[in-house]
């Protein structure tokens, strides 16, 4: 028995000696490798000395090289996130042996300092030489791929992508390998801002201030079509809503990989103040996944934005822009929203309204405010004062400083049927989250501004109402004044040619027409050119009056056959006292 457990003791031992060689040879190596068309597999490691390292593998080109399939590796300096050494790059017949199906091996002695690196082995579709296969995506171009190789999809892996890797070697004892992300990790974790690894869809924002002037540092990485900017980072301003980055000396340069990969590094003074930083990405080609060939410092696509040490303590993040003083903003599809607000005193207001201009370069998404008092517009989001928005063509955006006099008013915003706040039908705009309006003011006037109930400002100037007008209507309201007055007039109907389909007119007590809503009386009430609107005073004797409102079949409140007019709630015709 002792001589059995003596022998289970030196067997023991031995596995555990095997065991030990078998980690400390690996410690002194690092694999990469087993991808998916579109993915990268990445790993880190430190040479505590100049040294050599020694680089191999199999790598693979469908059908040539540098055309449309490729597997490859490349390495980059940890710290200066410069490229040290690229298969593609460095690729020729001096170090590596193709094989009649695209695989190739390769084997490189490399010097390197002493420092610490990321290497990287990405599977990827690179069109630079361009094809006469019609790719609509990967699955398109795999089944080309599999029919030109005459192998199925399960093949794909045991013939192919399980075999294509590269090993990175170094002197025991110099050479160390450890985690592949823990250096962008801290990189993220000293900047105050970071979307490094972003992948597809995503949207941040942080506002934030700096007590005096600073230097800060961005680096971003992303992808851009000419002027498209498909993946978006900007910083703006709170006071005055507009970008102060990127700014004039601002450069976007090749990024490696595909042509559509784009960086800037950049170090620019803010002065004292209150800023948000923006990022947006679009559906595709981002970490999460990539439809071309990715960056050479793909852990870093995306946007990180940092201080000096000596600067941190600069910069304080913020919860909200506390300038802002009234919000309608994440308006989805079909949405009608409004909200009063009244004016204690004359006041410069910023209004930053986002919104959707149709194919007819008019708006069909977009905010308003009229007097509560007249009903009388006094701002609206017009498409000849708009700018682009970022994202798709359509998305516009005004960014206004007016002057309103003291007394009670309404925003409203109206949306249609598609493209808005989380279900765009294009790219998003990058202030996505505004996609409406909000108001702004300097701090000084926001104890003059108060929100009100919309019933709070309108009912007491109200003499008489018809709104709110459905199809098929013959409405009729009374009313009556103690002596002769003016009266404010708003009526909202359709109307085309020279004749109205929707309109409202005024009887006296003995059935007389004394007033009538009529084309050549009306202008635009916004949206649709048939929505017609008259927003006047007249005069009116002391006596009882009937107010009239008629519709046709179509085209009317909520079930509108064309775009809305502005102030659809008031479709119909209402009749205000008139304040002195």
């Amino acid at each position: 028995m002792k001589t059995l457990n003596f022998k289970l003791s030196i067997a023991l031992f031995c596995l555990f000696l095997c065991f030990s060689n078998v980690v400390k040879a690996q410690d002194n190596q690092l694999k990469l490798g087993n991808v998916e068309v579109g993915e990268i597999d990445f790993k880190s490691f430190e040479l505590s000395q100049e040294g050599n390292v020694l680089i191999e593998g199999m790598a693979g080109s469908f059908d040539r090289w540098s055309n449309d399939l490729v597997f490859y590796g490349w390495i980059i300096d940890a710290k200066s996130r410069k490229v040290v050494w690229h298969l593609m790059e460095e690729a020729n017949d001096e170090f590596y042996d193709r094989e009649d199906d695209g695989k190739f091996s390769f084997e490189q002695e490399l010097s390197l300092p002493s420092g610490k690196y990321e290497a990287y082995f990405a599977g990827a579709m690179d069109y630079r030489k361009g094809n006469n296969i019609e790719i609509n995506d990967i699955g398109d171009f795999l089944d080309a791929l599999f029919d030109e190789l005459d192998i199925d999809r399960s093949d794909f892996h045991s013939r192919y992508i399980e075999k294509l890797g590269m090993t990175i070697s170094g002197v025991e004892g110099e050479f160390k390998v450890f985690n592949g992300s823990a250096k962008v990790d801290a990189y993220k974790k000293n900047a105050f801002f970071s979307t490094a690894r972003a992948n597809d869809n995503e949207f941040k924002k942080q506002f934030f201030s700096l007590d005096s002037e600073t230097e800060l540092n961005i680096y971003t990485i992303g992808e851009q079509r000419n002027d498209d900017y498909f993946d978006d980072v900007r910083i703006i301003d709170l006071n005055s809503y507009k970008q102060v980055w990127p700014n004039d000396a601002t450069k976007y340069v090749k990024a490696g990989g595909a042509k559509k990969n784009r960086m800037a590094f950049q170090s620019f003074k803010l002065g004292k103040g209150e800023y948000v930083v923006y990022y947006v990405s679009d559906d595709s080609h981002s970490f999460e996944k990539w439809n071309m060939l990715p960056p050479f410092d793909p852990q870093m696509w995306g946007a990180t934005i940092w201080t000096a040490q000596k600067d941190r303590d600069n910069v304080k993040l913020l919860e909200k822009n506390e300038r802002e003083i009234l919000n309608i903003s994440k308006v989805r599809d079909d949405e009608y929203r409004s909200q009063g607000f009244t004016l204690e005193k004359d006041m410069d207001l910023r209004i930053v309204s986002l919104g959707e201009r149709s194919s007819r370069h008019y708006m069909v998404d977009y905010g308003w405010i009229v007097n509560a008092s007249t009903g009388e517009t006094v701002w609206e989001l017009e498409e000849e004062e708009s700018k682009y928005a970022g994202g798709g063509s359509k998305n516009r955006m005004v960014n206004e400083k007016i002057t309103l006099e003291k007394g009670n008013y309404i925003a409203y915003y109206a949306s249609d049927d598609s493209h808005s706040y989380e279900d765009w039908n294009t790219n998003p705009p990058l202030m996505q989250d505004l996609w409406g309006m909000i108001i702004l003011a300097e701090p000084k006037d926001i104890k003059s501004f108060k929100l009100r109930e919309i019933e709070e400002l309108t009912d007491k100037n109200i003499i008489a109402e018809i709104v709110r007008v459905r199809d098929h209507a013959e409405a009729t309201k009374e009313f009556s004044l103690n002596d002769d007055q003016k009266i404010r007039i708003l009526a909202i109907g359709e109307g085309s040619g020279n004749h109205m389909h929707d309109t409202g007119w005024i009887t006296d007590s003995k059935g007389e027409i004394v007033w009538e809503m009529t084309m050549r009386k009306t202008k635009h009430a916004g949206g649709a050119k048939k929505n017609r609107m008259f927003n006047g005073v007249i005069m009116l004797p002391e006596g009882d009056y009937t107010l009239h409102y008629e519709s046709d079949d179509s085209h009317s409140y909520r079930n509108w056959n064309s775009t809305p007019p502005r102030n659809q709630e008031r479709y119909g015709i209402t009749i205000f006292k008139v304040e002195d």
